[in-house]
């Protein structure tokens, strides 16, 4: 049976412009509007604009919103101090591995909002159900999510919409409530710009306004690209459940800094150091793309991978055992043919501030 896939409130729109869609997490989603790599240039030179309404936006309050939290998730939220200030980390399962990765907004201690991955959001929500009591879950399926990228960005943005010019004055990761939309200095391109949640019919107001200026619509093919060659892990191809933090670059996400019990905490506590895996980068030819589930020979396994359009090469991301990390190169199979690869940081882009 064909499954019916859910639409976001711009679909309409992308469906005019005649974008290319794909399935994406149970949603019918615009892969591109006829040239991902020219939308991927337009977020590095300028600004483009994604319709991310298939992610959701959860508020979390109640007395113990804070203790609940800090039990749910591996980073400390309690180290948020300052109104609209965010983290980013991982909700693990008792054996460590990852159920999602997430970012946590602080509003006061009673009151948190949380973004999800749309695969996970479902999922997420029965999990936080289970696991902890007396809170309140206001789940926002039908909000539309919009992010502006690029350089130019957010200049671009308060022209055209000056009553929310507060937003140039927040620092990177933190979010602000405004009367009619949530606005957060956030990303997932490895460039400036924001992420805005708000009402369907102010989503189709401002995303045509930007458009109109000039801002260039985007589909999930130039997001993946811009997140790839940024050093952003995708959930799904990089971590899942059967992943810890840990291994998948996400160390610094997991705070151990206080004596502070997390669900998964154990197990990372007891992982042995010899048999955890690392994630590497690697560079190979831009011939020699190497994609989710391409064999390391040597061990291990891709686990995303494309081509980078502003390094024009092929970039990847591995998982491999600990004593290949000291490896200046790998041989990956690609198409059962084995290329050589570089073993590089995983920020294989890094924009001019």
């Amino acid at each position: 049976m064909k499954m019916i896939l859910k639409e976001t409130p711009l679909h309409s729109w992308h469906k005019d412009q005649k974008a290319h869609f794909g399935a994406f997490a149970n949603y019918d989603m615009p892969m591109h509007y006829g040239s991902a790599l020219q939308e991927h240039y337009a977020v590095r030179k300028n600004a483009g604009m994604f319709d991310i309404s298939h992610m959701r936006f959860v508020s979390i309050s109640g007395n113990d919103a804070l203790s609940q939290l800090e039990l749910l998730l591996a980073n400390d939220v309690f180290k948020l101090q300052v109104s609209g200030k965010a983290c980013y980390g991982c909700m693990l399962t008792e054996n460590g591995g990852v159920i999602d990765d997430l970012i946590t907004y602080f509003e006061n201690t009673n009151q948190y909002y949380l973004v999800l991955n749309a695969g996970c959001a479902e999922k997420d929500l029965q999990w936080i159900k289970n696991h902890t009591n007396q809170l309140h879950i206001q789940d926002f399926p039908e909000r539309a999510m919009i992010a502006v990228q690029g350089p130019n960005a957010i200049t671009i943005f308060v022209t055209l919409f000056p009553e929310y010019k507060m937003v140039q004055a927040l620092n990177s990761f933190s979010g602000k409530m405004f009367s009619d939309c949530f606005i957060a200095r956030t990303g997932y391109t490895g460039e400036d710009g924001i992420e805005l949640v708000c009402e369907p019919k102010n989503a189709q107001r401002i995303w045509q306004k930007l458009f109109t200026a000039g801002v260039v619509p985007c589909g999930l093919v130039a997001r993946d690209s811009l997140r790839l060659e940024a050093g952003l892990n995708l959930y799904g191809a990089d971590m899942d459940e059967t992943v810890l933090p840990i291994e998948c670059g996400l160390r610094w996400t997991v705070d151990m800094k206080r004596d502070r019990n997390f669900i998964g905490k154990k197990a990372i506590l007891a992982a042995n150091p010899d048999t955890l895996r690392k994630q590497v980068g690697l560079r190979l030819s831009k011939q020699n793309i190497a994609r989710h589930g391409a064999k390391i020979l040597e061990g291990g396994v891709v686990t995303s991978g494309g081509y980078a359009p502003s390094l024009d090469c092929a970039v990847a991301f591995a998982l491999v055992p600990q004593a290949l990390t000291d490896s200046e190169t790998l041989k990956v199979e690609v198409r059962g043919v084995s290329y050589p690869a570089s073993v590089c940081s995983t920020r294989f882009y890094k924009r001019i501030q």
